[in-house]
């Protein structure tokens, strides 16, 4: 899987760095079971926020089944091993910290989740 990396410099997170852990393992495992060939990572700073997105060229998520997606048990591929819980642990670490997640459509078709938190939790 091709994966590209883009961080703009300077930026950090100012929190515990096992949620960083368990937010980046959780998409990233996500987007490599579902991506076709290429995931891209990019982590700004937009409008006094943090921003992470993740992002894949798989299938997607179809829009009714968005809204579901962060319950805790709640799984759309049942061929992958699983507990769906991964998506709910990552809602309720971003929500800790005052953040947002949200699932879109990706410019490669596929999945994207963006993040942002509040700009206390970087400099």
């Amino acid at each position: 899987i091709n994966t590209q990396i883009n961080v703009e410099p300077g930026l950090h997170f100012l929190g515990d760095e096992n949620d960083l852990m368990e937010i980046f393992g959780n998409l990233l495992d996500n987007a490599f079971k579902h991506a076709q060939s290429s995931i891209a990572i990019l982590v700004i700073k937009e409008q006094q926020r943090l921003v992470i997105t993740i992002e894949d060229d798989g299938l997607g998520i179809d829009l009714k089944e968005q809204q579901d997606i962060f319950h805790r048990g709640k799984r759309l591929d049942e061929t992958n091993q699983g507990q769906g819980i991964g998506l709910a642990i990552v809602q309720n670490i971003v929500d800790g910290y005052q953040g947002q997640i949200e699932l879109s459509r990706s410019t490669m078709h596929g999945a994207k989740f963006t993040m942002t938190f509040p700009i206390r939790t970087y400099q």
